[in-house]
C-alpha cells in the first residue's frame, strides 16, 4: 500500500517501511486504488490524521495520534477501513483481498497536492467548525466518504467509490517500467515542441525552444543507445550518437523541428545543399532508420509515423553528388548564393548602403546555416543584433529581394 505522507506529518510514519524504489512515483501513478495521501490537523492540542485514498472517495480519519502510539497506525486504519467498506456495501471477503494485494506499506512523499488540498479543505468546512464538539472518528470518515471530490479532470462521489472498486476487482497492483514511462515522458515532450510556431516567438524564445529540443533529443538517444548496445559495437554506437546529434540537434532542432515532424525541408537529402557529402548522408540516414525502428518497436511511433520518416531515408530521386562530386558541393553552394545575390545594386536602398549590405550578408548566412527560415524569423534574429533596424523596412527590403528573384 502506498502513503503518501506530507511533509509535516512524516515523523509519525517513521515506524514503518520507506519507499526508496526509483518506481516508487511511477508505482503510485499507476495504482491510485492502492495509493492515499495522508496529513493531519491540529485540534485541542491533538494531531488528528486523515487518509484520502487517490481514486475514490474513502476516508480514514484518527484521532490523537502521538509519538507514544504511531506504531498502530496501521492496526487502527485497516480497522476504520472494513466499517467504511462495509458503510459502502462492499463484502468483508473484498476488503481481506484489498489489503492482501496492497501489502506492506510504502511510505512516501505526496503525489497529489489536490489531495491535500481537498483534506485542508474539509477540514476547514467540516471538521474546524465542530472542533469543540468533535463527533467520532468513523462518522467524520463517512461525511468524506459521501462529498463528491476532484480526482484528476473528473469528479467522483460516493456511487462512483463503490463502481471504482467492484471494477477493480480481482486487485492487482500494477507494475511498471520506469525506462517506458521515462521515454513516453520524453517523445511527449518532443511532440508538443514539435508543435510550436516559431512565428509567434522572439528571438529569445526560439533560443529557448531550441534548447529544449536539443535538451529532449539527448535524452532520447540516451535511451536509444542504451538499447542499442545490446546489439551492436561500440564504435556502431559512436556512430549512431555522432549522426543523429547533428542531424537532429543542429538541422532538425534549428528549424524548430523534431523526429515527430520530419518534412522536405529537415530532411537528410536537404544537407546535400549545406556541405555534407553524401557517405555521411548515407550514414545519418541508416542511423535515422535505427531510431525509427526503436520508436516503432517501443509503441511510441505509428505504422503510418514510421512510414513518413522512412520516406525521408531512403536515397534521393536526384543526387547532385554523382553529377558534382562531393568536393565541388562547396563550389555549388557558393554559385547559388552568388546568383542569389548578385543583383543587390539594382534594387533601391532602403535603410543606407551599408546596412543593405550588411542584411545582404546575414541572409547569405542564414541560407548556409538554416536552408528555408521565414522572413520573422530572420527579422527577430537580426533585430536582437541591430535594435535600430525596425519591421516596416525590413518587410520592404524582404520584398524588394522577392521581386528581385521572381521576376
Amino acid at each position: 500500500m502506498f502513503i503518501n505522507v506530507e511533509k509535516k506529518a512524516q515523523k509519525l510514519f517513521n515506524t514503518y517501511q520507506k519507499a526508496t524504489s526509483k518506481e516508487h512515483m511511477a508505482m503510485v501513478l499507476a495504482n491510485p486504488l492502492f495509493s492515499w495521501h495522508a496529513t493531519y490537523y491540529t485540534a485541542k492540542r491533538k494531531k488528528n490524521l486523515i487518509f484520502l485514498n487517490d481514486a475514490t472517495t474513502m476516508a480514514i480519519v484518527l484521532f490523537d495520534v502521538n509519538a507514544k502510539n504511531k506504531q498502530t497506525i496501521k492496526e487502527r486504519f485497516e480497522k476504520q477501513l472494513a466499517i467504511i467498506w462495509q458503510e459502502l456495501g462492499l463484502p468483508t471477503d473484498s476488503l481481506a483481498d484489498y489489503l492482501a494485494t496492497g501489502g506492506d506499506w510504502q511510505i512516501g512523499k505526496t503525489i497529489h497536492p489536490l489531495q491535500i488540498k481537498t483534506i485542508t479543505n474539509f477540514y476547514q468546512d467540516v471538521i474546524k467548525p465542530q472542533a469543540k464538539n468533535l463527533v467520532n472518528e468513523v462518522d467524520l470518515a463517512k461525511s468524506l466518504v459521501k462529498k463528491v471530490q476532484q480526482k484528476g479532470r473528473i469528479y467522483v462521489g460516493e456511487d462512483e467509490t463503490v463502481r471504482i472498486i467492484e471494477m477493480a476487482q480481482p486487485f492487482s497492483i500494477k507494475h511498471v517500467n520506469l525506462e517506458e514511462l521515462y521515454l513516453k515522458e520524453i517523445t511527449n515532450k518532443l511532440r508538443r515542441l514539435s508543435q510550436v510556431d516559431g512565428e509567434k516567438l522572439t528571438a529569445d524564445g526560439v533560443d529557448n525552444a531550441i534548447q529544449q529540443i536539443q535538451d529532449a533529443n539527448n535524452r532520447l538517444l540516451d535511451l536509444f543507445l542504451a538499447d542499442a548496445k545490446h546489439n551492436y559495437s561500440t564504435k556502431t554506437i559512436r556512430r549512431y550518437r555522432d549522426n543523429l546529434q547533428f542531424y537532429l540537434n543542429e538541422w532538425v532542432a534549428y528549424r524548430l523541428s523534431t523526429i515527430f515532424n520530419l518534412d522536405i525541408q529537415t530532411s537528410v537529402d536537404e544537407l546535400e545543399f549545406h556541405g555534407v557529402g553524401k557517405t555521411e548522408r548515407t550514414n545519418i540516414k541508416a542511423s535515422l532508420q535505427k531510431l525509427a525502428k526503436y520508436l516503432k518497436d517501443q509503441d511510441i511511433l505509428s505504422d503510418n509515423e514510421y512510414d513518413d520518416i522512412l520516406v525521408y531515408t531512403q536515397k534521393a530521386p536526384v543526387d547532385l553528388g554523382e553529377e558534382y562530386g562531393d568536393e565541388d558541393d562547396d563550389q555549388v553552394i557558393e554559385d547559388f548564393l552568388a546568383s542569389l545575390f548578385s543583383e543587390s545594386e539594382k534594387l533601391p536602398v532602403v535603410f543606407d548602403p551599408q546596412t543593405d549590405k550588411m542584411l545582404d550578408e546575414y541572409l547569405k548566412s542564414f541560407i548556409a546555416l538554416y536552408g528555408l527560415i521565414s522572413a520573422q524569423q530572420a527579422y527577430q534574429i537580426i533585430h536582437s543584433q541591430n535594435p535600430a533596424i525596425d519591421k516596416e523596412r525590413f518587410d520592404q527590403y524582404i520584398q524588394n529581394k522577392f521581386d528581385e528573384i521572381t521576376t
